[in-house]
């Protein structure tokens, strides 16, 4: 069992998890709390999976539209997980403005309280006869007349929360959707480091026979010893001795390689770039136009 993958995999699991969280207050906000949790683990199912074909799968068919779907629902999980932050913070900021608004409402009403009371005593008192009361009591009424400094109201605290904000929120935003993928491609080239695993796991048809006729006839034990032991052919030694027949158009293949020696294409495929370095197989073209020939096509031919 391949343990790093595995690992590597789990991993990527845990933050595709992570960033559908992140995205979840946008979510629910927009489609409710249940739908908008389904609709966030279908997108982080649907990312994870994407990316997981990309990173295993040989057909370059598979893999350019399992990128381009994971993409774009990559995008849309960065965009939940910026507007979810951007509404956490205004939600925190309107909070904060309305709780202001509460407190000065109540400021007012206590100075206007005790600006009435001061003005109807400073009406009772007699300026001939009390001064020195009178004019502290003054003092209090022009101070109390003056109004409390008005806070910052919800609505101008709140005002530009809604913007799209700066590059850096984004990039903060796309962490996990980078790292996922980085993880899943990471996880299959541990993958193809060990085929063995894959080689092991599909049983080859000789050994199904050589199974059932020991059960069936079981043979003495010296006669098992003499028995030689049959080892499948290596794809390198079957290219060195031209024992793999090109197709129509002269051309060696995987699928030859893979139909005459029961190998994984991974194996088929290592097996030509060796041949080529070795100067048995002639290589021409690139990428997906890639062609490998015998360097003798006379012998090829034969």
């Amino acid at each position: 069992m391949n343990y790093p993958a595995l690992s590597l995999r789990a991993l990527a699991g845990v933050t595709g998890i992570t960033s559908a969280v992140a995205a979840y207050p946008v979510a629910s906000d927009l489609f409710g709390t249940i739908p908008g949790g389904v609709v966030l683990a279908s997108s982080a199912a649907a990312i994870y999976a994407g990316w997981h074909v990309v990173a295993t799968s040989s057909d370059t068919d598979k893999r350019v539209i399992a990128s381009a779907v994971a993409g774009v629902f990559a995008v849309a999980m960065v965009a939940g997980i910026h507007n979810s932050a951007q509404l956490a913070t205004a939600t925190a900021a309107t909070t904060a403005a309305t709780e202001a608004d509460r407190l000065y409402q109540e400021q007012e009403t206590a100075r206007m309280a005790a600006l009435s009371a001061m003005t109807a005593e400073l009406r009772a008192t007699q300026k001939s006869k009390y001064p020195g009361e009178y004019a502290a009591l003054q003092k209090q009424v022009d101070r109390l007349s003056t109004p409390t400094v008005r806070q910052a109201t919800a609505s101008q605290i709140t005002q530009g929360l809604t913007d799209t904000g700066g590059v850096y929120r984004w990039a903060v935003s796309s962490v996990f959707e980078l790292v996922t993928p980085a993880l899943l491609l990471l996880a299959g080239m541990f993958s193809r480091r060990n085929p063995t695993a894959t080689a092991t796991a599909t049983p080859q048809p000789f050994e199904v026979e050589e199974v059932e006729e020991t059960a069936t006839a079981p043979q003495p034990e010296a006669a098992v010893t003499a028995t030689p032991t049959t080892t499948a052919p290596q794809p390198i030694d079957l290219l060195a001795e031209h024992a793999i027949a090109p197709n129509g158009e002269g051309n060696v293949t995987a699928a030859a390689i893979v139909a005459a020696t029961g190998c994984t294409d991974w194996q088929a495929k290592d097996a030509m770039k060796k041949a080529a370095e070795q100067g048995i197989l002639t290589k021409t073209g690139t990428g997906g136009a890639t062609r490998y020939r015998y360097a003798n096509k006379l012998r090829a031919v034969k």
